[in-house]
């Protein structure tokens, strides 16, 4: 039995948006469906009181179908397999990226990454083929080296996330199914007939899904990988999403060429987010939001608040920020953190 909440089906989806945004959606099983209401399972930490009262639900406890793992703990299915002393070192988690389940393999127990890869296929059956990160992610194109250790050899997919289905090449194009909670709290937060601009759009995981769950808004992709814009591309015909656009290019030549301005800007690189937030706040006006992502320690948000306002203000501008979320984890201690910045 599972805490969930039961309503119409018509609200479905603005309340798997809201339940994510609070991290209060248990995504370890199905909807429940009849042939007017879903039932949405809950975490256990959940304050469901809320989004009862919002979307005129109910609280109950279902028998609802578990899904298969797509991201978790691989230990159990590992225990024997792994000699005692090396078991420790094992990775917990792997990433689920459509039917290719991408692992990582500690230095020192390659030897054993067949075996690994045998039995974590033999339970899922699910996965077509399990791959190991051969390499950081590094580039402008921000990929890593992606080595096929069993099943077919082939590191494209498609890979479904929030009704949303996307071509990735996992080798040759950025995509972390990591984020999908993250994408969903920030297309919660879109309202009707936004402009919004994404930097650094991959194969499109944040356009594409405001522009399905926001047909309204008007939704721009850049992207300095030509084989992501070709997959983006493809993405927005497969989901036959005519109000997203795809743009092949740099950020910052984007800026420097276009006179418009968005409701919304999104920056999801971490990595070189500073480099780019004088861009983000150029194409701004008064009321935008700019979801600014960096890694940092809890102990530096303060830091980080006072750098973005400095930024502000080299360009004229007075923020606010409305929020700091933890959407990630990076290395011990250090967090990848989203500021959502609104311009004044």
């Amino acid at each position: 039995m599972v805490k969930c909440i039961k309503l119409h089906k018509e609200d479905a989806q603005k309340a798997i948006n809201f339940l994510a945004s609070k991290k209060w959606l248990n995504k370890g099983y199905v909807l429940g469906k009849t042939q007017r209401y879903v039932l949405i399972a809950l975490t256990d930490d959940a304050k469901p009181q809320e989004a009862l009262k919002k979307f005129g639900a109910s609280l109950e406890q279902r028998n609802l179908q578990k899904l298969p793992e797509k991201t978790g703990n691989i230990k159990h299915i590992l225990k024997g397999v792994v000699p005692d002393k090396y078991f420790e070192r094992l990775k917990n988690s792997f990433d689920m990226i459509g039917d290719i389940a991408v692992l990582e393999i500690l230095p020192g127990m390659e030897s054993f990454e067949h075996s690994i890869a045998w039995n974590l296929m033999r339970k899922n059956p699910n996965i077509k083929v399990i791959a190991k990160k051969a390499s950081n992610v590094k580039g402008k194109f921000r990929t890593r080296e992606i080595k096929v250790i069993l099943g077919e050899k082939r590191t494209t997919t498609i890979h479904t996330e929030s009704g949303i289905r996307m071509k990735v090449d996992v080798s040759k194009t950025y995509f972390s199914p990591r984020s999908g909670n993250e994408r969903l709290r920030i297309s919660s937060l879109v309202k009707e007939n936004e402009k919004v601009l994404v930097m650094f759009a991959g194969v499109g995981p944040f356009a594409l899904l405001i522009a399905k769950q926001h047909p309204d808004a008007e939704v721009i992709g850049v992207e300095l990988n030509p084989l992501a814009v070709e997959y983006f591309n493809e993405n927005i015909r497969a989901n036959r999403l005519p109000n997203v656009k795809a743009i092949l290019g740099d950020v910052k030549e984007f800026v420097k060429n276009t006179n418009e301005k968005y409701d919304r800007v999104i920056m999801p690189l971490p990595e070189n987010s500073w480099a780019f937030l004088d861009d983000a706040f150029k194409v701004s006006k008064k009321g935008t939001v700019i979801h600014f992502y960096t890694f940092c320690e809890e102990k530096k948000i303060k830091d980080i608040e006072k750098q973005i306002n400095e930024i502000a203000k080299k360009e004229n501008l007075k923020v606010k920020i409305q929020k700091v979320i933890q959407a990630g984890s990076h290395s011990p201690y250090v967090f990848r953190y989203c500021f959502d910045i609104q311009v004044q």
